[in-house]
């Protein structure tokens, strides 16, 4: 069961997530590869980087098919 959070009136809330975005494995590849997309100076390579990360992206929403809303 989801414990409901109390934040002040002037915040929003975010309901969260019932169904997993992204496995483990997913969510560690992905923020390796926005680390060193940040910081990458070649071109080819960030190009490389860039695409990797489309992949996965691409195979995820495959993986959990189509999304209300999206």
């Amino acid at each position: 069961m989801i414990e409901p959070i109390i934040v002040p009136a002037n915040q929003q809330v975010i309901a969260p997530l019932t169904f997993p975005i992204m496995r483990p494995e997913e969510r560690e590849r992905m923020n390796y590869l926005l680390g060193q997309i940040q910081e990458e100076k070649d071109q080819e390579k960030f190009l490389a980087l860039v695409r990797e990360l489309n992949d996965l992206l691409e195979h995820k929403n495959k993986r959990l098919g189509p999304q209300e809303g999206g």
